[in-house]
C-alpha cells in the first residue's frame, strides 16, 4: 500500500506536513508530496487533511 496525495485537491494548508512524524511530506511545488522511502504508513496525514486529498492506494 502507498499513500497518494492528489495535487488537484491539495490546497497546501500544511496540516499533513505538521503532523507527519517521519517528515516524509514536503511541498516544493505548492502542494504536498510524500517521500515514499520515508513514509511509514501511519496514516496520520489522512486524518488531518481538510480537503480529503490524501488516500491509501496500490
Amino acid at each position: 500500500m502507498i499513500i497518494k496525495i492528489d495535487p488537484n485537491l491539495c490546497d497546501d494548508c500544511k496540516a499533513c506536513l505538521n503532523i507527519c512524524p517521519m517528515e516524509a511530506i514536503s511541498d516544493p511545488f505548492g502542494y504536498a508530496m510524500i517521500e515514499e522511502q520515508r513514509c511509514v504508513k501511519c496514516r496520520l496525514c489522512l486524518t488531518v487533511c481538510p480537503q480529503d486529498a490524501i488516500k491509501m492506494g496500490m
